[in-house]
């Protein structure tokens, strides 16, 4: 089976990331960006999309996104974290190209997505729970999903308890 248009932006948006947070925030400018996006849209196979105006369309409201958010530097620290799974046989989870940011003392687990899907969601939330438990001793301050669709950040978790 091929893989839908989807997954195919998806993938492309989950390589984008790796590359742009591996570069220190002051070299994230939208020419180099936009150099990067010109070579990886190469890699994209358009016979899945049902059409070249679906593809370009689609394709321009995922740059003009994560243009944006990509160059926010309101972060005192971000880091992309391309694979974390746990060692449970029982409860395996898998977290994968989510950017971890910090700011304030607050830490935020944020991944870029095409479509709002109510069970990849829940798994997230719980993956990226696991993951701050595993890493920091502690759950993130906010879990959170960009839609690069409609350039949306939703907050899918956040922790609210009141320390004692």
């Amino acid at each position: 089976m091929n893989p839908s248009w989807k997954h195919e932006l998806q993938t492309f948006v989950d390589e984008l990331m790796e590359h742009v947070y591996q570069w220190p925030v002051h070299e994230r400018s939208t020419i180099r960006i936009l150099q990067l996006i010109e070579r990886k849209q190469r890699q994209i196979d358009r016979s899945h999309f049902p059409d070249y105006g679906c593809y370009f369309l689609q394709l321009a409201q995922i740059i003009d996104h994560f243009l944006h958010a990509a160059l926010d530097q309101s972060a005192d620290l971000s880091w992309f974290c391309k694979y974390w799974e746990t060692f449970d046989k029982e409860n395996k989870l898998k977290l994968n190209n989510v950017i971890i940011e910090e700011k304030d003392n607050q830490r935020t687990f944020k991944k870029f997505v095409l479509q709002r899907d109510e069970t990849a969601i829940n798994y997230y939330c719980k993956s990226a729970i696991q993951c701050s438990y595993h890493m920091f001793q502690s759950p993130p301050d906010r879990i959170e999903t960009f839609h690069l669709l409609s350039g949306q950040f939703h907050t899918e978790w956040s922790n609210t308890s009141i320390p004692s």
